[in-house]
């Protein structure tokens, strides 16, 4: 640190003006009044100076003092914490800036009243800058310190078995006379070590409740375990932390169970997969009854699935299970509302209560997979849209109105049917499905309704054959085949 320079006396008795003074004895040719006359003039001019020159020196000082102290505050500022350098810098830079304004001074009066008041200044700002460097080494100590402490508390959360360890040693460095501490002021240790026990307390119960053991660190806390490092605040947030850890655990539980119980019914409906298409096609591998016995299904869709095959051996032997339109219907509603919620809700409607056929059945399961995908529920939402809308047109049915359509219900679900039929068509050519449902596409669903409408006249002879007990049965040729479109049997029929 620059030593405070000492300002003495260095200068004569000399006044700043020059040559004898008149004596009371000399003789002028005014005589000897003028000659008394003039040197008391010389000593008021002499006075005036010195005067005038000390009151611009104490101005200078004080104006110094004011700007210097606000140089003090801003390199205190900018300057990085642990700055060993600081305070001789700043002394230094100071000291230079006295010497120059020294020189300032003429006169006697003036340069005793600089060096006097410059020694108070210099003195001054060498305790501020003391002062302020040895805040400086404090926060340095203080962050130094805070860095260890993030390290034990880091360890802590990962091992709160070793608190009391860890808190022994952090107190221990804060407060070894040897050590790298020992320098920082007394007040502020005593803040880290009230910080030390409350941090790692606090670090300790959250690890214990962070590594599955909220249900101690609650018995602890209540049991006023850690009441020494905590203050009722902080022992309050950890309560609140270690119940929230505890309802944690119950939840992940219940995830845990619910994931499995996932998992076991996606492996039980790949299965069923398997089982419907080996039902579907049973040329390559038919599905036998000892397969599902030892498929490791429970035993309710165990007893589903020997009843879908009961229903489709009794098909083969007898007749076909015919879809009723408004099921279909229904049943493609009932997947896009959430209400059919199960596959085997959908194979129940062929197997046991034979309202739509093995092939449609198969069709609402693929709706139903395929609606509980992203690009499935995509597509599901575009088609709901545009067959919903083309729906007035092909049934005309309107209760309300007193309108009845007796087969538009039937040719709307045809409709559908052949809608989804189309999608696999373009999916197994790699084409996109999406632009069935896209007006300006050359394959919009819409440029094939006409086929599917009802006139007036056919309305009325449906109604009629109702009402009089049908007409004479059609003969085989005539007859509407399975997989025929209205458009094509009416074409080939010329009905």
């Amino acid at each position: 640190m620059p030593r405070v320079r000492e300002y003495t006396q260095q200068i004569g008795a000399q006044g700043a003006i020059q040559g004898r003074r008149a004596a009371p004895g000399d003789s002028f040719a005014l005589g000897p009044e003028l000659g008394r006359a003039i040197g008391g003039v010389s000593d008021l001019l002499q006075d005036t100076a010195e005067r005038q020159e000390v009151s611009d020196i104490q101005a200078k000082l004080a104006k110094a003092r004011a700007e210097w102290t606000v140089h003090l505050v801003e390199r205190a500022q900018a300057t990085s914490p642990g700055d060993a350098t600081f305070a001789g810098k700043f002394n230094e830079d100071f000291n230079t800036y006295l010497q120059q304004l020294e020189g300032q001074a003429q006169t006697r009066a003036g340069q005793n009243a600089f060096r006097k008041g410059a020694a108070g200044l210099a003195a001054h700002f060498v305790e501020k800058a003391g002062v302020y460097q040895a805040q400086s080494m404090g926060a340095k100590a203080s962050q130094d310190y805070l860095v260890s402490l993030d390290a034990r508390r880091a360890e802590l959360l990962s091992d709160p078995t070793q608190f009391q360890a860890l808190l022994v040693a952090a107190i221990g460095d804060l407060n070894d006379p040897a050590g790298v501490y020992a320098k920082m002021p007394v007040a502020d240790r005593e803040k880290l070590t009230i910080q030390t026990q409350q941090e790692l307390a606090m670090s300790a119960v959250r690890g214990l409740i962070q590594n599955g053991a909220p249900e101690l660190a609650r018995r602890q806390l209540d049991g006023g375990q850690w009441d020494q490092y905590l203050d009722a605040d902080k022992k309050a947030e950890l309560i609140d932390k270690a119940a929230v850890g505890i309802r944690g655990k119950d939840v992940e539980a219940r995830r845990i169970v619910a994931e499995l119980k996932a998992a076991e019914k996606e492996k039980q409906d790949a299965v069923a997969s398997q089982f419907v298409a080996r039902m579907f096609n049973p040329d390559g591998n038919p599905l036998r009854v000892n397969d599902v016995l030892k498929s490791g299904l429970p035993a309710e869709r165990q007893e589903h699935f020997l009843r879908l095959m009961e229903t489709r051996a009794k098909e083969q032997l007898d007749k076909p299970i015919k879809t009723v339109p408004s099921v279909m219907t229904g049943a493609f509603e009932a997947i896009r509302s959430g209400k059919i919620t199960t596959i085997s809700q959908i194979e129940d409607l062929y197997g046991k209560k034979g309202q739509v056929s093995f092939e449609d059945m198969n069709r609402l399961r693929k709706e139903f997979t395929d609606a509980r995908t992203d690009a499935g529920s995509k597509l599901v939402e575009r088609r709901k849209i545009i067959l919903d809308g083309f729906k007035p047109q092909i049934d005309k049915s309107n209760p309300l109105m007193g309108k009845l359509d007796p087969t538009g219900a039937a040719k709307f679900a045809e409709f559908q049917v052949f809608a989804r039929d189309q999608e696999e068509k373009m999916r197994q050519a790699g084409d996109d499905p999406h632009d069935l449902y896209r007006p300006k596409s050359p394959a919009f669903i819409g440029n094939y309704v006409p086929a599917y409408y009802t006139s007036m006249q056919d309305s009325l002879a449906t109604a009629r054959r109702r009402i009089t007990g049908g007409a004479k049965p059609l003969a085989e040729d005539k007859r509407r085949k399975p997989d025929e479109s209205i458009a094509e049997w009416k074409k080939r029929t010329g009905l």
